[in-house]
């Protein structure tokens, strides 16, 4: 088995994707563009309500972004992708990776 390529995080500021209700980041490893989205429930679990906004979720997810780069990192290292080669960080991942109680 071929050793997995770290991520290294090249864009500045997070992107909210309606369409998937998650935010986005984008990472590269190798030459490949991996895109890194973290859910609305791993947002509400970092503090987000259902009811709030892009803004609110982009200003909690740029709160708690170290953890959740690593978190993606980690999950990349096992080849966790979902469509299109993104790495999807959800609300078990924090509680299975930074002992989070939740969901």
């Amino acid at each position: 088995m071929a050793q997995s390529l770290s991520l290294r995080f090249v864009a500045q500021e997070s992107i909210y994707l309606p369409e998937r209700d998650a935010v986005d980041i984008t990472a590269v490893a190798g030459g490949r563009m991996v895109p890194c989205l973290a859910t609305r429930a791993a947002m509400a679990l970092l503090g987000c309500d259902r009811g709030d906004g892009p803004d609110r979720m982009i200003q909690k997810f740029e709160h708690h972004r170290p953890m959740l780069e690593r978190a993606a990192a980690y999950k990349h290292r096992l080849r966790h992708h979902r469509a299109r080669g993104a790495v999807t960080i959800d609300a078990r991942d924090l509680c299975a990776l930074f002992g989070f109680r939740g969901n």
